[in-house]
């Protein structure tokens, strides 16, 4: 074989191998602060964007209940094995807007997932509005679309052939408690992951029963310099559950501290200590053992 040749085969190879890289597939459920219906597709991930590819009926946009919604992302996975698994993720305060969704979803894609060794095949995007600029209209908002997800949670046993876990980020945790607080859900997850967790650290002290109802096993992953969370402490008069290490291990819910990481590969967020599930590969491989 000539030099040329060579070349040309050692590209063949990397591109055949880069194209055959597993990546998971990433589907998203929008929830409607204005009703029980939600909007439902899959995400389009490019180079500079990413954008909501939504599932039509007759052109339009299909509104649909949380059953359907559900069902309709099953039909999409079910060439996955049966050992598989789906995460569902809620997002936090802002990660609804345009720029956030397109860096979360290709942080995912890029570094997620990515193992043969993993279960899990694809993620499920609660998706909520989150995009008010005013702090407490965004938690008006989640308070609004409690009943739709609770009865999203209800609907998971009925729809999803597989395995389940669920992570919340940020406000996506209030979001979660709230509906935790007001509805019964019988849906138990095998891992339920609090990612720092921008909730009241009382309420978790008062119901922390309620997250242990919910799944088998529960990390919170805090960080005591998260300024994120710092600027809402401030905000709401009260320190966030992803800030505190007070807390140690009970035998059901299990705290890891994020304080020492010195990996944060994001340089807005080595200041905000915020994002570190999408920034920092020692917290991504952490939350990949506890998925497996």
């Amino acid at each position: 074989m000539n030099y040329k040749n060579l070349i040309l085969s050692v590209v063949f190879i990397f591109s055949y191998l880069n194209v055959k890289a597993k990546t998971v597939k990433q589907f998203f459920i929008k929830i409607s602060p204005s009703g029980e219906r939600v909007k439902y597709g899959k995400f389009k991930i490019k180079k500079f964007s990413t954008k909501f590819d939504y599932v039509k009926k007759n052109l339009i946009i299909d509104e649909a209940t949380t059953n359907d919604a559900l069902l309709w992302v099953n039909h999409e996975i079910q060439n996955f094995p049966k050992e598989a698994k789906v995460l569902f993720f809620i997002h936090g305060f802002w990660a609804s807007l345009p720029y956030s969704l397109n860096r979360s979803t290709k942080k995912f894609e890029k570094y997620y997932f990515t193992s043969d060794s993993s279960n899990v095949c694809a993620i499920i995007h609660i998706i909520w509005d989150a995009n008010s600029i005013n702090y407490r209209q965004t938690v008006k908002s989640l308070t609004n679309s409690t009943n739709t997800l609770a009865d999203l949670l209800n609907n998971i046993p009925n729809t999803i052939d597989y395995k389940y876990s669920l992570m919340c980020h940020s406000m996506g945790n209030r979001f979660l408690f709230e509906t935790i607080s007001k509805y019964v859900i019988s849906t138990r997850f095998e891992e339920l992951i609090l990612m720092a967790p921008d909730l009241d650290y009382r309420k978790y002290e008062k119901d922390g029963s309620l997250f242990t109802n919910l799944a088998s096993s529960v990390f919170v992953f805090f960080h005591t310099k998260d300024k994120t969370l710092l600027m809402s402490k401030t905000y709401n008069g009260v320190e966030r559950l992803g800030r505190m290490s007070k807390y140690k291990d009970n035998g059901k819910i299990h705290f890891i501290n994020c304080s020492d990481l010195s990996d944060i590969d994001d340089i807005i967020d080595k200041y905000n200590k915020h994002i570190y599930f999408l920034n920092s590969k020692t917290i991504r491989k952490k939350v990949e053992d506890i998925l497996k």
